[in-house]
């Protein structure tokens, strides 16, 4: 596998982006079912996508990013609609998996130090708040803070990786 090239400044951005939108995606659910007003964090799935296919300049994942954010807007104005949340919880479990992958797969060509703690810590804050929101204990502040530990590291270990630097 080549190396990539260095980034731009504009491209470190669009970075530090995808791994908040990421992050905001790995903490959807949890956060929307304690507070209906959460549901705008569905959208990191597809703003995580588009920021990382525009980070590539790949037009496929781009029009995917727009699909899925389509399919996100209408799943959630079909359950406020309605009142049923079987759309909405759809797009809430199965977004960030979808997140973590391109995320992870984006940041992993750059540091696979940060990829892997990105990757790890955030999936352990989102099986913890799914877990949570499941059983019916609620939610508490533990998958919030896994979430934050991982996108604090790979930040700040992608903020002093050589390969970024243009």
């Amino acid at each position: 596998m080549s190396k990539p090239p260095p980034l731009s400044k504009d491209d470190k951005y669009l970075m530090y982006l995808s791994l908040l939108f990421g992050s905001a995606a790995a903490l959807a659910y949890p956060a929307a079912v304690s507070h209906p007003r959460a549901l705008i964090l569905a959208f990191g799935t597809p703003m995580a996508m588009a920021t990382t296919a525009r980070l590539k300049r790949d037009r496929k994942w781009q029009s995917a990013a727009i699909i899925v954010g389509l399919a996100t807007l209408l799943a959630i104005m079909v359950a406020i609609a309605t009142g049923g949340a079987f759309f909405a919880e759809v797009i809430l479990i199965g977004g960030p998996p979808v997140a973590l992958f391109v995320v992870g797969r984006m940041v992993r060509d750059r540091d696979k130090t940060a990829a892997a703690a990105w990757v790890l810590l955030n999936g352990v804050g989102y099986l913890i708040g799914l877990a949570l929101v499941m059983t019916g204990a609620g939610t508490s502040g533990l998958a919030p803070a896994f979430v934050a530990a991982g996108t604090l590291f790979a930040g700040l270990r992608l903020a002093r990786s050589p390969k970024l630097s243009s």
